[in-house]
């Protein structure tokens, strides 16, 4: 409710032409609307179909944690990595906010073609390095990691629908 006050005064500012900036307002009133739209899934849990979702959700949320904790450190080393290794040779290794951007688009499958493409071969040693990289970081984050992060919430889902069906033990 503050954001949305907060954000709506700016507005109101911005309306009047008192203030020019509308960043920080479009960033409260965007926030303020999304937690909005979270808030209503409480509702959403009187109905037992609907329920099911947020118990997952609930009850998946401190194993999510935790292996994402753990995914990271594996993602953060593959950042750096990359950016120590592959920066000089490629431009999405330039700096590790880009690495991170590169290797989060890998992950999800976007612009893998062209990542392997313009890798230089000015060093066939760094070349050979890259597709090792990519391929292995590939392979760990969608084949296993993505996968486990699946079956993860899936047996919490598979659980919380036993309780339901059978009662809580």
């Amino acid at each position: 409710d503050i954001l949305t006050i907060i954000g709506s005064i700016l507005k109101m500012e911005i309306q009047a032409k008192s203030l020019t900036s509308y960043d920080v307002c479009s960033i409260l009133l965007g926030t303020s609307t999304m937690l909005v739209w979270l808030g209503v899934i409480r509702y959403l849990g009187f109905f037992q179909k609907y329920n099911l979702l947020i118990l997952t959700l609930q009850a998946a949320l401190p194993n999510v944690i935790r292996f994402c904790c753990c995914a990271a450190m594996i993602y953060l080393g593959y950042c750096f990595c990359g950016w120590i290794v592959l920066g000089p040779y490629h431009d999405k290794f330039r700096s590790l906010n880009m690495v991170s951007e590169c290797l989060f688009s890998l992950i999800n499958g976007d612009d893998m073609f062209a990542t392997f493409a313009k890798m230089q071969q000015k060093s066939y040693l760094v070349w050979l390095f890259s597709r090792i990289y990519l391929y292995s970081f590939i392979s760990l984050f969608i084949y296993m990691i993505l996968s486990l992060f699946i079956a993860l919430i899936t047996d919490t889902y598979e659980t919380i629908k036993h309780y339901q069906q059978d009662g809580f033990p």
